[in-house]
């Protein structure tokens, strides 16, 4: 009986034995299982997970730096410069965005260029007043502080921001404070907007003096920045300097969820960008290969030796799992877009890709490897990888993102980035791998940003910012005993009228062509750059002497005048005014650029193309003249010119019938003649606005009781390019209830010289109006005969000059018959000019001349004087 329960015993406890091995090791088959599988997934959306970042904050990253790079290119255009910060307009800002290719480019992302003024509150009311001549709008809000960084805005989208105060967020204000003191572009926290949070970006704008006078910007929205890269990843947060920006960050459970972070330097600010993957799954392949291989394992150690052929098939089926997963694993790396090379101990290659493969020219991954391992040096490191840092890698060292220049037999030659690491198992080191990027493109784009940094985008030459960096190196140079410098400053005479009669695109085909014949006119190592709208420099080492760099100035004029005498050219008259420097006892940039700008507008006081080398005493007489624009700008803006009007009568009766406006300036008591101011007036484009004021005053004159039949207004070249010009003289008309005919508008041949066919059909449109067109100081030109055929010409007024020796040359007396005798066979009335003695207005009417003006019959007067003596006859 005992024998039996011990027996009893024995099997129960032998059949526990052969139960609870399998179900033990099936149990922990299934836990192995389920760990694995996990791994394996965090794996997968880990990698997933650091591709998405890669590439999304890549992306960022450019988005910025390229938005940085627009900033940087805005603060250098406008440091420098020879403008004050009141002096900056919207038209500035308008044209470096147009110029620049900003729109083109950043139109989608940037929500403009704003400048931003540091106003001194004792400058306040000057600088406000200074700005409102080109913006009547524009207002800086008062309040107790120092100093106001107040806003110009320059919009791309339609918004303006005038005179808004930056400093009132604390946050804007600690930025522009670093860009002040730090000199660098650097970009705001997301401020709060209208339409969500906005970042805003800053560079710095320093004066000719270097002295900090405000700060250039733009705006970014978060949104459109975000929405510009894409679709934003799952799990998307970010944080700046560990303040949350966009999205929330979600904690890292680190078994429950898959998460990865990068940390970006963004314009000064730290941004952490972190992707997060939900939670953790399980890799089914893997779950089920595991179960089965356990599965396998459990019912081979239950049967024991009457299963073994079922365990040699269960060995298998997990060799083929195991190369299959095998086969996942190389098909991965081998569709990498990275090149993979792996090595074991002994510098062995053993595993590589077929990009790898390519990037070292092997026709296959297998004849890669067997090229590699058939030389090897003495480091075992195979030869043809000597030069990369595999070498280093097999030595315990990590490589990350190293860039190496490859040698090319044909092209550019190719860059590679870097990384590596060794490989160990249990502290023994037992090869390395080596991941190679093709950076070529991106090497080459961060070159080409560096290039366009340095040149102008319109004409291709050199930028304001590489001439700097050039003659700096060329003085420094020349202080080293090397060759001299020499500095020709250009410009284009009335560029404007180009842009304003033919579209900025002719004015831009121009000087793209500009800019091309000055390179050919150049030497080998002459820079040739465009630091303003039609404003270049040539800066050449190969002029010893003064008489030298004369020559290169006329030469560089003969190359660029046809380009402004051609058919197709709408003013023909324009030329070009060359400033000459040759800086051997000038230390700074600054001082050369401004003593052969300052030569440059000494030229333009001649007529035509015209060259100027610097000398000492231009820099007094520039200064006079700004003196007198500065006084010049502020009576057109007070009120301070006046008008006078000067008889024109009858020659047979010596009755008033007509005037002649003239504008009149005093300055504080003194009058300063037309002679002095006019042609400033001319240069600097206020004659315009002097035109049309003394178009207003006749105008006004005219629709005063006893006033005379007709007035005659001077127009300039300036006047006469405006296109426009019909509209406003309409507009004046009607709002003084004047009548067409009365308005007599007197040019010189001059001012006609290569007017455009728009300007030609705007003086047909006035004369059908009824408005009356003198031709003035007929005669004195070249082209007088041409203009009475080709213009609706109603009045030819004889110059002075003819008059003045009436009496005396015979010569003289014959040109006046003549032009009295083509006058009346053309039905065009005559008027003699500078009649100042009886004899010369008796003479004058014997001749047939209609009507006379001059100092005899009438000196310019005011307007009350003229409506007092309208009605009389002159007595002579």
């Amino acid at each position: 009986m005992d024998q039996t329960g011990s027996s009893r015993r024995s099997r129960r406890r032998a059949a526990f034995r052969v139960v609870a091995a399998p179900v033990l090791m099936l149990l922990l088959g299934v836990l192995a299982s389920v760990a694995i599988a996990e791994q394996v997934d965090t794996t997968r959306r880990t990698s997933r997970l650091e591709r998405t970042l890669a590439e999304w904050s890549g992306i960022l990253q450019a988005r910025v730096d390229t938005t940085g790079g627009l900033v940087a290119g805005a603060s250098a255009h406008h440091s420098r410069l020879r403008h004050d910060a009141a002096g900056v307009t919207d038209e500035d800002l308008q044209q470096f965005l147009a110029t620049s290719g900003a729109q083109q480019r950043h139109g989608e992302l940037t929500q403009g260029l704003m400048y931003v003024a540091r106003v001194d509150r004792d400058l306040l009311s000057q600088y406000v007043a200074r700005r409102r001549l080109s913006m009547s709008t524009f207002e800086v809000a008062d309040g107790p502080f120092r100093v106001y960084p107040a806003v110009l805005w320059a919009a791309s989208g339609g918004t303006e921001r005038h005179g808004e105060r930056l400093d009132a967020d604390p946050e804007r204000a600690t930025i522009l404070a670093d860009v002040r003191n730090r000199q660098e572009v650097l970009m705001t926290p997301p401020l709060p907007g209208g339409d969500g949070p906005t970042l805003e970006i800053f560079g710095p704008v320093v004066s000719a003096r270097d002295r900090h006078i405000g700060w250039v910007g733009t705006s970014l929205s978060l949104g459109d920045l975000i929405a510009t890269i894409g679709e934003p990843p799952r799990g998307l947060a970010i944080t700046d300097n560990g303040v949350p920006v966009f999205g929330e960050l979600v904690a890292e459970d680190g078994q429950d969820v898959v998460q990865r972070s990068t940390t970006l330097d963004l314009l000064g600010r730290r941004w952490q960008v972190s992707v997060t993957d939900g939670t953790v799954g399980l890799d089914i392949p893997s779950l089920l290969a595991g179960l089965s291989l356990t599965v396998t394992m459990a019912l081979l150690v239950a049967m024991g030796q009457r299963t073994r052929r079922r365990l040699a098939s269960s060995v298998v089926t997990v060799t083929e799992s195991r190369d299959r997963y095998a086969s996942y694993l190389d098909a991965i790396v081998q569709n990498l877009d990275v090149g993979i090379i792996a090595c074991d101990a002994d510098g062995t290659i053993v595993v590589s890709n077929d990009t790898s493969a390519d990037m070292f020219g092997a026709p296959s991954t297998r004849d890669a490897i067997t090229q590699w391992n058939a030389e090897r040096g003495p480091d075992g490191v195979p030869i043809a990888l000597e030069d990369t840092p595999l070498a280093r890698v097999m030595t315990g060292e990590f490589v990350h993102r190293e860039q190496h220049t490859r040698p090319a037999t044909d092209g550019p030659e190719p860059v590679w980035s870097f990384s590596g690491q060794p490989i160990s198992v249990h502290a023994d080191r037992v090869g390395g791998v080596v991941a190679i990027h093709d950076v070529t493109e991106l090497v080459a784009a961060e070159a080409r940003m560096t290039r366009l940094a340095m040149r102008d985008h319109l004409t291709g030459v050199a930028n304001r910012r590489r001439l700097g960096i050039e003659l700096d190196t060329a003085l420094d140079d020349q202080r080293a005993g090397g060759a001299p410098a020499t500095v020709l400053f250009m410009d284009l005479d009335r560029f404007k009228a180009v842009n304003d009669t033919a579209g900025h695109h002719r004015g831009d085909r121009m000087l793209v062509d500009v800019a091309r014949a000055l390179t050919r006119a150049s030497h080998d190592g002459d820079l040739v750059a465009r630091v303003g709208g039609d404003e270049f420099v040539l800066l050449c080492r190969h002029c010893p002497d003064r008489q030298a760099a004369d020559q290169l100035a006329t030469d560089v004029s003969e190359a660029v005048r046809p380009i402004l005498s051609t058919e197709e050219l709408v003013v023909v008259g324009a030329g070009i005014s060359i400033g000459v420097v040759m800086p051997q006892d000038v230390d700074s940039v600054d001082d050369v650029l401004r003593f052969a700008d300052l030569a440059m507008y000494e030229a333009k006081r001649t007529d035509g193309t015209a060259v100027r080398i610097y000398e000492t005493g231009l820099g007094t007489r520039a200064a006079e003249r700004y003196d007198l624009e500065r006084r010049l700008r502020e009576a057109l803006r007070t009120g301070a010119l006046t008008v006078a009007f000067q008889p024109i009568v009858e020659a047979d009766d010596r009755r008033i019938t007509g005037a002649e406006a003239l504008v009149r300036w005093n300055d504080d008591g003194r009058a300063i003649p037309p002679d002095d101011f006019i042609p400033l007036a001319e240069q600097t484009g206020l004659v315009v606005d002097i035109d049309l004021f003394v178009l207003d005053r006749a105008c006004a004159a005219l629709a005063m009781a006893g006033s005379p039949n007709r007035i005659g207004v001077n127009f300039s070249a300036g006047t006469l390019a405006l296109p426009d010009l019909v509209d406003r003289i309409d507009e004046v008309l009607s709002r003084h209830g004047v009548p067409a005919d009365r308005l007599c508008i007197e040019l010189t041949e001059t001012t006609l010289i290569g007017v455009s066919p728009v300007t030609d059909a705007m003086l047909h449109a006035l004369f059908d109006r009824g408005v009356h067109l003198a031709l003035d100081d007929f005669g004195t030109g070249y082209a007088s005969l041409n203009y009475l055929r080709r213009f609706p010409v109603t009045r030819i007024k004889i110059d002075r000059s003819f008059v003045d020796d009436l009496l005396s040359s015979p010569e003289d007396s014959a040109i006046v018959q003549g032009t009295v005798l083509l006058a009346k066979r053309l039905s065009i009335q005559t008027v003699a000019e500078g009649v100042e003695t009886v004899a010369q207005a008796d003479a004058l009417t014997a001749l047939g001349c209609d009507h006379l003006q001059g100092y005899l019959l009438g000196r310019p007067m005011p307007l009350e004087d003229l409506l007092a003596t309208t009605s009389a006859c002159v007595r002579t």
